[in-house]
């Protein structure tokens, strides 16, 4: 958690010189919640890890049903369900994947999970300051025509900086190759997303998470890192 903290308070510095370092405009954003937010959300995903077998896989289902329940409610208001059911089942099988990452890496487990968390997290801060410092090559208007293929970039690179903090200052990880899928997975997870949330045409799924666009936006990168995680993983072996 002390690493986290630190990046956290990175983050906030990189963010602050978005706002030339004004503290009232940056108090004032939507950023500011996303990042107080980020302590919260990272504990209790790495006190989840802990929890027995039985428990940890009832936390997943229950998570699954809320973001399953965010896109349906959202879609239902504008009678365009059927079409997300794409995303519906896409969403569902990578993050059923996390559950079973178990199945083919038995040895340190948790340090892999809190590796794959991290690099996912770490990812998605990449794509933003990448996205905005760099991002002059837009995405198409149906994904989303604020993100970039320098944020896309930028998602893999922060996976890279994740593992290898990870690997320095936590525990040793498998290999650092990690950085390959769960970045990717990162910024497929978050493209699958956006576009979704273009057909229903909205920019988040709820509120339930301060900043964050809802639960299912929160974790779509993350699914998406646990899916290409898994096979990556189920090759190497």
């Amino acid at each position: 958690m002390l690493v986290f903290g630190g990046v956290v308070m990175l983050g906030t510095i990189l963010t602050l010189a978005l706002y030339d370092f004004r503290w009232q405009s940056f108090h004032q954003s939507g950023l500011f919640t996303k990042i107080l937010t980020w302590g919260p959300i990272f504990a209790a995903f790495v006190a989840v890890l802990y929890l027995s077998p039985p428990l940890q896989l009832l936390v997943l289902a229950v998570v699954l049903v809320l973001s399953v329940g965010e896109v349906i409610s959202a879609s239902h208001e504008r009678k365009t369900l059927t079409a997300v059911s794409w995303y519906i089942l896409a969403f569902t099988i990578a993050l059923a994947h996390f559950g079973l990452i178990g199945t083919t890496h038995t040895s340190g487990l948790i340090a892999l999970l809190i590796t794959i968390g991290f690099g996912s997290a770490l990812s998605d801060v990449g794509a933003f300051f990448c996205g905005r410092y760099w991002g002059f090559h837009k995405f198409p208007r149906i994904i989303n025509e604020q993100k970039s293929w320098e944020g896309f970039c930028g998602q893999v690179l922060g996976a890279l900086v994740g593992v290898l903090t990870i690997n320095a200052l936590v525990c040793p990880v498998p290999t650092i190759w990690l950085f390959v899928p769960i970045g990717v997975g990162s910024g497929l997870g978050d493209v699958l997303n956006s576009v979704a949330k273009r057909k229903v045409d909205i920019d988040r799924w709820s509120h339930l998470i301060p900043g964050h666009g809802g639960l299912t936006d929160r974790l779509s990168s993350l699914a998406g890192s646990a899916f290409l995680t898994f096979y990556f993983l189920a090759l190497k072996h």
